[in-house]
């Protein structure tokens, strides 16, 4: 099933799909009163197909969203009538704008993000879908801080006696003994 609805200069094309609808908005979004527009259509369109995770194709979109409109976009957005949005972001965005669009969604603690292709955003939709857990979910575990070497009774080597041992070359930091040169001028094998 495909809808379209025209909406001042924009419009609008629903399709459902398996588990949720499918939206590309093409034309302008010009001011508030064309974003409320909008919110409400997605209100009616959700309540009438009782589906509420979206896909929101917006790379049809004429030019960058002015300030006033945005806000009004962000006021809907966070009042969550949706369970789950994933959004497609102009190429204009690029990653900048993309990463705007998820920050500000995720400080907003919103079940929303924004992706630059549709199959990304259908992948992220049907595996939140799907219940599956993503990577980004599961827990790993953190780092543990080592434990510092005990103190040892002898004082540290300083600075220079370190060095005098590093040009003399008996300096090593492991349990073997280094090797020492044979008649031929190599290392002995006594310690293998």
């Amino acid at each position: 099933m495909q809808d379209e609805l025209l909406l001042n200069g924009s419009r609008l094309t629903l399709e459902q799909r398996k588990g949720y609808l499918h939206l590309s908005l093409s034309g302008d979004i010009a001011t508030a009163h064309d974003a409320r527009a909008l919110g409400n259509a997605l209100e009616r369109a959700m309540e009438r197909l009782g589906v509420r995770r979206l896909l929101f194709d917006a790379r049809g979109l004429d030019r960058e969203i002015a300030s006033d409109p945005c806000a009004e976009i962000w006021v809907w957005l966070s009042a969550r009538l949706y369970v789950q949005m994933a959004v497609v972001l102009p190429a204009s965005s690029a990653e900048l704008g993309l990463t705007r669009f998820n920050m500000t969604g995720l400080s907003s603690q919103l079940p929303l993000r924004g992706f630059l292709n549709v199959m990304d955003a259908h992948r992220w939709l049907d595996t939140r879908m799907s219940g599956e857990r993503r990577l980004s979910q599961m827990g790993i575990p953190a780092v543990r801080a080592s434990m510092p070497p005990p103190a040892s009774a002898a004082p540290a080597a300083t600075t220079d006696e370190r060095v005098e041992k590093k040009r003399s070359g008996s300096y090593h930091t492991g349990d073997f003994e280094p090797l020492e040169p044979d008649a031929n001028g190599t290392d002995s094998d006594r310690h293998r």
